[in-house]
């Protein structure tokens, strides 16, 4: 819906943004509640939920962001007062995010210095009034997500723990000075760095078994695994991705240079160590240590990096490195940590790997198509049949959405 709203009219006829469209209007997919990722399958956390999570309120709806307006600010700014109502309507309360990171100094695209200076001086307040709100004690948020554990990684569910335990023996604590306590990060520290130690000391007696394995072979053979081991050493340390996905990684290293052994025996056992080689884990501890050390660091960034391996993300299906945009047409939804796993990992080897990401997409996309068809989700009106041609154009498979398109078209 792209009606200009008069912020005058708005308020002198008293009508509610509310009584023009459905309840419920998403300007983005990664604010739908509940939204299960297209690759694992699993619910993720929408901004929302995560503010509720942080200060035990949702996020402010528009009404309640232009009424939070002083009247004398609006008696000074007009032209930035009705600007910000109607890129509201137009964009959701996400754009005033993207206003609030632009250089303080740059002209806002579109509006001379005088309007910018305007929308600016309303801006300013809008940061200053919304940033204010408290976040809730430490103990309740920990106490919050101690519930939701199961959503979490494993290694973040330990973290959890472990702060759930700081907190009920420091209730007055902060997590900002749980995890700055210099006695607390040493003691985690310490078993962080026994943990690798014991990796360490399981990755050399497997390289020992391997390089047994392979003692009659040629100089230059031993050479080149040599090389290999290095590179899979690198992936089986690489703590942040699915043991599947380094499993099969690790494969490919070897791959051309198992096909090249002509001892069946010898190809047999190099082909059993490399599928026994040990994979490095994180633990509550490592992460404890990774937390301590946020780029200003506070409760609120400390929460942020908890539920960043779960939170709602857009993962670009044709890859922004290799000239894949940014519209909504380029992108799936995926978890934190799904979206990370796959960086630059090509779809169809992924897809190998993972046999319900096809399963997972078709089911996001009918999701989201609800939302479109209802006139709830804005700016996605021919997202299910853009998106179903990239995906086939990136990894040649086919998301199976003939029966909603059709359903679509009869409306």
């Amino acid at each position: 819906m792209s009606v200009n709203f008069d912020i005058n009219n708005y308020k002198n006829n008293n009508i509610t943004f509310k009584s023009r469209i459905p309840k419920g209007i998403f300007y983005d997919a990664k604010d739908i509640p509940r939204l299960r990722c297209a690759k694992c399958g699993k619910f993720m956390m929408s901004r929302n939920e995560e503010h509720i999570l942080m200060y035990g309120i949702p996020l402010p709806s528009k009404e309640k962001i232009i009424d939070s307006i002083p009247k004398d600010l609006k008696q000074k700014a007009p032209y930035g007062y009705n600007f910000i109502w109607t890129e509201m309507v137009k964009n959701g309360t996400r754009y005033i995010n993207k206003l609030f990171n632009q250089n303080k100094n740059t002209i806002i695209e579109g509006q001379s210095i005088k309007q910018s200076k305007q929308i600016k001086e309303i801006l300013k307040f809008l940061k200053s009034h919304f940033e204010s709100t408290p976040i809730l004690p430490a103990n309740k948020i920990i106490k919050n997500l101690e519930n939701k554990k199961s959503q979490y990684p494993k290694e973040t569910a330990e973290f959890i723990d472990i702060l759930f335990n700081y907190t009920k023996k420091y209730p007055k604590r902060s997590l900002t000075e749980i995890l700055t306590d210099k006695k607390l990060y040493a003691h985690h520290d310490n078993l962080r760095l026994n943990q690798a130690k014991e990796y360490k000391i399981s990755l050399k007696k497997h390289s020992f078994k391997m390089f047994k394995t392979i003692k009659n072979l040629p100089n230059e053979e031993i050479e080149k695994l040599e090389n290999l081991n290095e590179t899979a050493y690198k992936i089986a340390e690489h703590k942040s991705i699915s043991d599947k996905l380094r499993y099969y990684l690790i494969r490919y290293v070897y791959e051309d240079f198992l096909k090249n052994i002509s001892d069946k025996k010898t190809k047999k056992s190099l082909e059993k160590q490399i599928n026994l080689m040990p994979l490095a884990h994180a633990s509550g501890d490592y992460i404890f240590c990774k937390a301590a050390k946020i780029k200003k660091i506070n409760d609120k960034n400390i929460i942020k990096f908890i539920n960043n391996p779960i939170r709602n993300t857009f993962e670009h299906v044709d890859l922004k490195s290799q000239g894949g945009s940014n519209d909504v047409s380029n992108g799936i939804y995926m978890c934190g940590y799904c979206n990370h796993e796959r960086n630059n990992i090509p779809y169809p080897f992924l897809m190998k790997i993972f046999p319900d990401f096809i399963k997972n997409t078709h089911n996001q996309i009918i999701r989201l198509g609800t939302f479109i068809k209802k006139g709830t989700l804005i700016g996605y009106d021919t997202y299910p049949q853009n998106i179903k041609n990239t995906i086939k154009k990136v990894s040649g498979k086919d998301v199976k959405i003939e029966k909603f398109l059709k359903e679509q078209k009869k409306l």
